[in-house]
C-alpha cells in the first residue's frame, strides 16, 4: 500500500499530461500499439487454427462416431491422444491388420464402417481435373461429419457431394452431373447431390461402390474405418489396437485423456526445442522492440524537458530525485498500458474479421479463440516498452538543477565521452562475432554478433552526431543551427539517428540476401531447354511406335498453327528390345589413373596413408559439387528412373543450351556426351558401365563395360549425364523408344502460349502434353521494392518524429529569429536541415552496416553445409541508390511541407 501511495501522484500527473499534450500522446500510443496489434493478430490466428478437443472430435468423427481407425503400421505403433503416430516398430514380414482383427478388439456392440479414399479423373461439361480425391463411406451413418451449404449428402450409389472449392473449380452445382474415372476402370456418370463445407479436406464424398475400382485403387493409407455404436472406445482399447499397428482417434479418449506419464509415447525422445530457432526468434523480436523504444524515446525526452519547471517545483517542495524519476516513468507506464490494451483489443477484433474472411473462402479455421493469457502478456510488454523508453529521460530529470529549472534555463546533461567509444568497441566485436558465426556455421554466434553490432552502433550514434556537428561553421545559417541543435540535443537526436540506421541496415541486409539468394537459385537451376522452347510428350505405354510418332506429328502441326514452329525433332530414350527390364543403369566410370588410391582401399585409410596422398591432386575432391535441379517435369513418361537419351544430334541441336551446336556436331561424328570432364580419358574416350534390373526375377544383369569416344558438355542437369548415339546404343544392345518431340517456335513461348497450345492440342490429339521452358522468376524486384518501402516508412517515421519534437522544442528560438528579422522561409529551411541531419547520418551508415550484415548472412548460408560455391555476395545497387536518395529527400521535403513559415512571437527565457 505504501508503494501504491508513492505512485499515486505521479500517475495522476501522467494522466493529466497525456490529456494536455494530445499530439505527443497520440504519437506514442500509435508507436506502441501497432506492434502489439500485429502480435495479437498472429497469436490469435495461431491459436484459432489449432482445434479445441470438442472441435477436433467434431471434425474427425461427426456427431456420433466413437472413433476413426487407420491401419498404418506393420507391427506395433504408439500414438498421442489425437492419433498422432509417434513411432512404428515395424517388422520385415507380415501385413497390415485386417478388418476382422480390428473388429475383435472393439467394445461389444460397436461395428466398423469402412471408408476408402483415392483420386480419380473428373470432368464437367466445361472443365476437367486430373485428380479429384473421393472418399467412399456411408455418410448416412455419420451425421455431422459433412455439412452441406447447397443440396444434401448422397443417399444412394451414383450420387456424389463436392466440397465448395472443387465445385467452383469444376463450375458445377447440385443437380448437375459429373463424369469420373478411377485408374484403368471405365468412366461413370454421377449426379451431384450437394456442396459441403467444413474442416475436412476431402474434395468429394460418395457411398461405397459409386466409383468403380476406387477401393482397389486406394493405397493402404487411403483406407480407414469409423467405429459406430453406443460403447465408447477407451484408452485400453486404443493400446490394444496399437499392438496390431492400428492408430485410433477416440471421442472418449479426447474428452478424458489418460495421464501423460502412462502413455507409451511419452517415453520417446523427440528432441528438445531448437536453441537456434529460439535464438532467431529472440534476435528478431529484440531488434523490433529496440526499434520501438528508439522511435518513442525522443517523445518522452521532449515531454520531460517541457515539464522541467513542473519537475523543478516538485523538487523545490521537497520532492526527492526518485520522485521526479517516478513522474517521468509514470508517463511511460500510463501510455504503455493504454497502448497495450488498445492494441490487444484491436488485434483480437482484426483477427476475428480475418477469420470471417478466410472462412468465406473455405480456409480451414476450426475455431476462434481469444488468447487471454497471451494478450495479457502483450499488454505487459507494451507497459515495459513505455517504461524502457521513458527510463533514460527519467534518469536525466532526476538529476536536473532545481534552480536552473525554476529560472527557465536549459542545461543539457554533459554527454559521457566513454559511451561512443564503448559503442565502437561493441560494433567491432559484434561484426567479428557475426563473421565468425558465419564461417563456422554457428547461427547463435551469428545472431548474437549481429545484435551486439546493432547495439554498438546505437551507442555510437551520439558520438557520430557530435563529430558531424563540427561541420556546422562551414554551413549556412539553417544548416549551422540544425547541426548545433542536433549536437546539443543528443538525447533527442541520437535515438532518431539510431532508429533510421537500424531500419535501413536491416532492410539493406535483407536486400543483399535476397539478390544473393536469387543468384544462388539461378546457378542451381539447370534448364532442360533454352527459354521458350517446347516439349511435346506422350505416355510411352500406349500404342505402337508408329502410332505415337503419328500423334506427335499431328500435335506439332497444331502447334505450328498456334506458335509457328521453326524446327522440331523427335526424342528417344533407351530400352531393351524385349522391354522386360524396367530399370536401366548406364553411367560413365572414371578412368583408373584418375582415381585416388585411398578410395580403392575398401577401408578407412591410416594416418600414414592419408599423409602419403595428401598432396596427390587425384585425392583433392575440392569443393563439393552442387546438385542442379529443374522446376518442372518432362513432358513425356520415361522408361525408368533414369532416362538415357539416344540422339544423332537432331534433337540436341534444338535444346538451345550453351554448347548445344557443338554437342550436336559431336553426336553426328559418333561421340557420346558426358557432363563431367573427369570421366574423359586422355585419348578422348569414356568407359560406360551398363546393367539392368528385372523386377520379375529381382536380379541384376552382369555389368558390361564399353569404351566410346566422347565429348564433354557444360550441362549440370543430371538428365544429360550420358547421351548415347544410335551406334553406341546398338552396341549396348539397346533400342530407341520415341517419347516426345522438341520444338523451337519463332518466338519464345510464355505461360499463356503453353495454356493455349495445350487446349488446342487436346482438342485435336489425345493424350498429348505440351510444356515449355519458362523463365525462373523469384519476384526479386517486388521484394526489393517492398524492402525500400519498409525502410522508408520506418526511417521517415523516426525522422519526422524527431523533427516534429525538435520544432516544438525550439519554437522559442525560431520565434526569436523571426522577431530579429529572419525571413519566414528560414523556419522551413531549419526544419528541412534538421531532417537532413538525421537522415544523411542514419541512412548511409545504415546502408554500410546492412551490406556488412548481408555479406555475413550470405557467407553463413554458403558454409552451413560445407562450402557451396553457388552462394555469392551480391549488392543490390539500384535498391541502395533508391534508399540513399529517397529517404533523405522525402524526409526533407515532407518536413518542410508540414512546417508553417511564421510563428507568433514567444517569450524567450533563460538565454
Amino acid at each position: 500500500m505504501r508503494a501504491l501511495t508513492r505512485w499515486g501522484p505521479p500517475l495522476r500527473i501522467a494522466c493529466r499530461d497525456a490529456r494536455r499534450h494530445k499530439g505527443r500522446t497520440a504519437l506514442i500510443l500509435v508507436m506502441i500499439a501497432l506492434p502489439i496489434l500485429a502480435a495479437t493478430v498472429i497469436v490469435t490466428m495461431i491459436r484459432s487454427v489449432t482445434p479445441t478437443d470438442a472441435t477436433f472430435s467434431q471434425m474427425t468423427l461427426g456427431d456420433t462416431a466413437q472413433a476413426r481407425l487407420t491401419a498404418d503400421c506393420i507391427g506395433t505403433t504408439m500414438q498421442d491422444v489425437r492419433g498422432g503416430m509417434g513411432s512404428c516398430a515395424g517388422t520385415e514380414e507380415g501385413e497390415l491388420a485386417t478388418e476382422d482383427q480390428i473388429a475383435g478388439l472393439l467394445p461389444d456392440g460397436d461395428v466398423l464402417l469402412a471408408a476408402v479414399t483415392s483420386d480419380v479423373a473428373a470432368s464437367s461439361p466445361d472443365r476437367a481435373v486430373d485428380s479429384l480425391w473421393v472418399t467412399e463411406v456411408d455418410v448416412t451413418e455419420l451425421p455431422g461429419l459433412y455439412v452441406t451449404v447447397d443440396g444434401e449428402l448422397p443417399t444412394r450409389q451414383g450420387e456424389i457431394a463436392l466440397s465448395r472449392p472443387m465445385a467452383e473449380t469444376l463450375d458445377v452445382t447440385s443437380g448437375e452431373h459429373l463424369t469420373v474415372q478411377s485408374r484403368e476402370e471405365a468412366s461413370v456418370e454421377v449426379r451431384i447431390t450437394g456442396v459441403f463445407v467444413g474442416q475436412r479436406q476431402d474434395a468429394a464424398v460418395a457411398l461405397p461402390g459409386t466409383v468403380p475400382g476406387l477401393a482397389d485403387a486406394a493405397n493402404r493409407l487411403g483406407k480407414a474405418w469409423y467405429v459406430v455404436g453406443d460403447a465408447p472406445v477407451t484408452w485400453d482399447n486404443v493400446l490394444h489396437l496399437n499392438d496390431i499397428g492400428v492408430t485410433a482417434v477416440s471421442r472418449a479418449v479426447i474428452a478424458d485423456p489418460p495421464d501423460p506419464a502412462a502413455m507409451p509415447i511419452s517415453d520417446l525422445d523427440f528432441g528438445s526445442t531448437s536453441y537456434q530457432t529460439i535464438g532467431i526468434v529472440a534476435a528478431v523480436v529484440g531488434v523490433g522492440l529496440l526499434e520501438v523504444v528508439l522511435l518513442i524515446g525522443p517523445a518522452f525526452a521532449v515531454g520531460a524537458r517541457r515539464s522541467t519547471r513542473q519537475l523543478g517545483l516538485v523538487a523545490a517542495n521537497g520532492g526527492a530525485p526518485r520522485d521526479l524519476r517516478r513522474i517521468v516513468l509514470a508517463s511511460g507506464l500510463v501510455l504503455g498500458l493504454t497502448a497495450g490494451v488498445a492494441g490487444a483489443v484491436l488485434g483480437v477484433g482484426a483477427a476475428g474479421a480475418l477469420t470471417v474472411v478466410l472462412r468465406a473462402r473455405d480456409v480451414a479455421i476450426p475455431n476462434f479463440i481469444v488468447p487471454w493469457a497471451e494478450a495479457a502478456g502483450l499488454v505487459l510488454v507494451a507497459v515495459l516498452l513505455g517504461a524502457a523508453a521513458a527510463w533514460l529521460p527519467a534518469r536525466r530529470a532526476a538529476g536536473q538543477d532545481v534552480v536552473a529549472a525554476l529560472a527557465g534555463h536549459r542545461r543539457e546533461a554533459t554527454p559521457r565521452r566513454a559511451v561512443p567509444w564503448v559503442g565502437l568497441v561493441l560494433t567491432g566485436l559484434g561484426l567479428a562475432g557475426a563473421t565468425a558465426g558465419a564461417l563456422t556455421s554457428q547461427v547463435t554466434l551469428l545472431l548474437g554478433g549481429a545484435l551486439v553490432l546493432e547495439i554498438g552502433l546505437i551507442l555510437a550514434a551520439g558520438g557520430i552526431i557530435t563529430l558531424v556537428g563540427r561541420l556546422a561553421p562551414r554551413l549556412g545559417p539553417a544548416g549551422r543551427i540544425a547541426l548545433r541543435d542536433a549536437a546539443r540535443q543528443r538525447g533527442r537526436t541520437a535515438p532518431a539517428v539510431a532508429a533510421v540506421l537500424a531500419a535501413v541496415a536491416g532492410m539493406t541486409a535483407a536486400g543483399v540476401y535476397v539478390v544473393s539468394d536469387a543468384r544462388h537459385h539461378q546457378q542451381m537451376f539447370q534448364p532442360f531447354l533454352a527459354e521458350g522452347h517446347l516439349e511435346i510428350g506422350l505416355d510411352t505405354a500406349t500404342g505402337s511406335a508408329e502410332e505415337r510418332t503419328g500423334r506427335l506429328d499431328d500435335a506439332v502441326a497444331v502447334l505450328d498453327q498456334e506458335l509457328s514452329i521453326e524446327h522440331s525433332a523427335p526424342v528417344y530414350v533407351a530400352a531393351l528390345p524385349d522391354r522386360e527390364a524396367e530399370f536401366l543403369s548406364i553411367y560413365p566410370e572414371m578412368p583408373p589413373e584418375k582415381l585416388c588410391p585411398i578410395w580403392e582401399l575398401g577401408r578407412a585409410p591410416t594416418a600414414e596413408e592419408e599423409a602419403a596422398y595428401a598432396d596427390d591432386p587425384r585425392c583433392d575432391i575440392g569443393e563439393p559439387a552442387f546438385i542442379s535441379y529443374a522446376s518442372r517435369a518432362r513432358a513425356w513418361t520415361g522408361e525408368g528412373p533414369q532416362d538415357i537419351y539416344i540422339d544423332d544430334g537432331s534433337s540436341v541441336r534444338l535444346f538451345g543450351l550453351p554448347g548445344a551446336e557443338e554437342a550436336a556436331d559431336a553426336l553426328t561424328d559418333g561421340k557420346i556426351l558426358v557432363t563431367d570432364p573427369d570421366y574423359l580419358d586422355d585419348d578422348g574416350t569414356v568407359l560406360v558401365r551398363f546393367s539392368s534390373y528385372d523386377p520379375s526375377t529381382g536380379q541384376n544383369s552382369e555389368p558390361v563395360l564399353t569404351e566410346f569416344p566422347a565429348e564433354h558438355v557444360p550441362w549440370t542437369n543430371h538428365t544429360y549425364q550420358v547421351i548415347l548415339t544410335p551406334q553406341a546404343a546398338q552396341e549396348l544392345g539397346l533400342v530407341p523408344v520415341v517419347v516426345g518431340m522438341i520444338a523451337a517456335p519463332e518466338r519464345p513461348a510464355d505461360a499463356g502460349d503453353v495454356a493455349a497450345a495445350n487446349a488446342a492440342v487436346a482438342a485435336a490429339v489425345d493424350d498429348i502434353t505440351v510444356r515449355a521452358e519458362l523463365p525462373q522468376e523469384r519476384g526479386t524486384a517486388v521484394v526489393l521494392l517492398a524492402l525500400v518501402g519498409a525502410a522508408a516508412l520506418v526511417g521517415l517515421a523516426a525522422t519526422w518524429v524527431s523533427v516534429g519534437l525538435a520544432a516544438a522544442d525550439s519554437r522559442p528560438d525560431l520565434a526569436t529569429l523571426a522577431a530579429v528579422g529572419a525571413a519566414p522561409r528560414t523556419r522551413k529551411r531549419i526544419v528541412g536541415a534538421q531532417a537532413a541531419v538525421i537522415s544523411l547520418i542514419g541512412v548511409p551508415l545504415g546502408v554500410l552496416t546492412g551490406i556488412a550484415l548481408g555479406a555475413v548472412f550470405v557467407t553463413w548460408q554458403a558454409n552451413v553445409n560445407g562450402h557451396d560455391p553457388t552462394w555469392q555476395v551480391l549488392i543490390p545497387w539500384p535498391m541502395i541508390a533508391a534508399t540513399l536518395v529517397t529517404i533523405p529527400l522525402l524526409a526533407v521535403l515532407g518536413s518542410m511541407a508540414a512546417t508553417r513559415s511564421t510563428l507568433p512571437l514567444t517569450r524567450q527565457t533563460g538565454l
